[in-house]
């Protein structure tokens, strides 16, 4: 293998559903290839396609497997050059992710996803592979032990890049001597990797399947179950918002399900006192891209939701409840601190701001332009490995080129039969529609002659009603002694005229 066509894996939690962590290794790819257009990028994530997910369109990650040295050392055989992260992956609290992919405690710790993203491939086999932590989160302050781990595993790392100030500052804390470097998240790039055109396809289909408002503009909310508590003052506050703003209809997204996302739309739904739409739970990346770009604004806990608006240069409200140092880290990035509101009962007055704070494409261009030479200089680290061991490294399988293509064919005709059924839908609803409005018709041009009948039948009623009536009183007539006694005259009278006399 050549020094132009570098193997690079990229490893993280992509096998969760989560919309943050499924963003990374797509604008990563596409961030490396444009720099290098020979290189292969592949994912990796501790169960990767053991533990399939809706979010990927088909795309999934690969095994991580169980960490230990003959795994690391076939990983490091197999790649040039090892990107972590990013999303807040550094902690050692494996048993927390047992929940999210469904399994004991004691095999998310046997499988030790922390052991890859901390001491990854260790010292030895780093020298011929470097490791780069790629715009990190350390979520947590680091105990003795995990300060020593952290100082082991970043000694030999020639670049180390966290996402925000406050896990540096932890990094610092524990005893870390190497240069840490503070690179914006990668999400500010996702301009990029969804162009206007297929954003726009996305949000008519979304209308089309009646998941998304057509006549009034969108206000996306998510929330995860642990905002559950605060549902009745996040719903008050919604509808101040809706009264001040009424060209405005909620629409409910998850962009994290493994976070109890569809618990809290269930919640609000069953809440708010005004009907919503909402995205379903097959929704893809692109239909949360396409709800974001195509709306008026966004409101939740979703760091990347909050990011995806920024992004488009919609108002945005980051619900930090649970005081998260993400959330508190992203104002500050994006200079604009008071887009993050702790307390639910300002939520309506911080989206009220934040739609004052529009045109901040200046702050965006300067992020990216950070993210920008990250992307560099892994791209020159990666390629420098891959020149190192153009003679030595062994390839990786040789179906691996094609199992990617595999997967991105399907990725791409699931995303194809979408659009093509969906059309298919709207035909179906159209001609449904079609066919109700000439049932209708019909079903009002026999209503008007069932009525016809119906008054006919009064009418016929009526008649023979009357009909009865003077058929008793001939009855009672014939029957009285006037009749009998002028019988004889009559007789006359019928003979007379039928000679022809007439009364005069």
């Amino acid at each position: 293998m050549s020094a132009a066509a570098p193997r690079i894996g990229i490893w993280g939690t992509f096998d969760l559903e989560n919309y943050g962590d499924l963003l990374f290794p797509r604008i990563a790819e596409r961030e490396v290839l444009s720099r290098l257009p020979k290189a292969l990028v592949r994912a990796y994530s501790p169960y990767g396609f053991l533990h399939p997910i809706e979010l990927d369109a088909g795309v999934p990650a690969h095994p991580l497997g169980i960490w230990s040295d003959e795994r690391t050392a076939e990983l490091a055989g197999q790649l040039d050059c090892v990107l972590i992260g990013g999303g807040n992956i550094i902690h050692t609290k494996d048993e927390s992710l047992a929940a999210h992919y469904g399994v004991t405690t004691q095999e998310i710790l046997d499988r030790a996803p922390s052991k890859f993203f901390i001491e990854a491939l260790g010292p030895i086999h780093e020298r011929m592979c470097p490791v780069v932590w790629h715009s990190v989160g350390i979520p947590f302050d680091p105990s003795q032990e995990e300060s020593l781990r952290l100082r082991k595993a970043l000694a030999a790392r020639d670049y180390t890049a966290v996402c925000d100030e406050q896990s540096r500052a932890r990094l610092e804390m524990a005893g870390v001597k190497t240069e840490i470097s503070v690179v914006p998240d990668s999400a500010f790039l996702l301009t990029r990797l969804f162009p206007h055109d297929l954003l726009r396809k996305s949000v008519d289909q979304l209308r089309q399947l009646g998941w998304y408002p057509r006549h009034k503009n969108a206000l996306v909310i998510q929330g995860s179950r642990y905002m559950i508590p605060s549902i009745a003052i996040l719903a008050d506050q919604i509808v101040a918002l809706l009264h001040r703003r009424s060209d405005l209809v909620p629409v409910l997204v998850a962009t994290g399900p493994c976070h109890g996302d569809h618990e809290f739309a269930d919640a609000l739904a069953a809440t708010l006192p005004i009907p919503s739409y909402r995205l379903p739970e097959s929704a893809l990346v692109e239909d949360l891209v396409a709800a974001v770009w195509g709306s008026h604004g966004f409101i939740g806990i979703s760091l990347h939701g909050n990011i995806t608006a920024f992004c488009f240069d919609k108002p945005h409200v980051a619900l930090d409840l649970l005081e998260f140092s993400r959330l508190e880290g992203l104002g500050l990035m994006i200079e604009n601190p008071a887009c993050v509101v702790r307390d639910p009962s300002k939520l309506s007055k911080a989206f009220e701001l934040s739609e004052r704070s529009a045109g901040r494409l200046d702050t965006l261009r300067g992020l990216q332009n950070r993210i920008d030479a990250h992307f560099d200089r892994i791209a020159d680290i990666a390629a420098e490995a891959a020149t190192a061991r153009r003679d030595i490294a062994p390839q990786l399988p040789d179906d691996d080129s094609n199992l990617r293509r595999a997967y991105e064919v399907r990725g791409r005709r699931m995303v194809e039969e979408r659009f093509a059924l969906t059309q298919a839908l709207v035909a179906s609803r159209a001609r449904e529609r079609e066919l109700q409005s000439e049932l209708e018709r019909h079903e009002f041009a026999l209503a008007q002659a069932e009525s016809a009948v119906e008054k006919q039948a009064v009418r016929v009623a009526t008649l023979e009603q009357r009909l009865a009536g003077l058929e008793k009183q001939r009855d009672v007539l014939h029957a009285s002694r006037s009749f009998r006694y002028t019988a004889p005259l009559r007789k006359v009278g019928q003979g007379l005229r039928a000679l022809g006399f007439r009364r005069h």
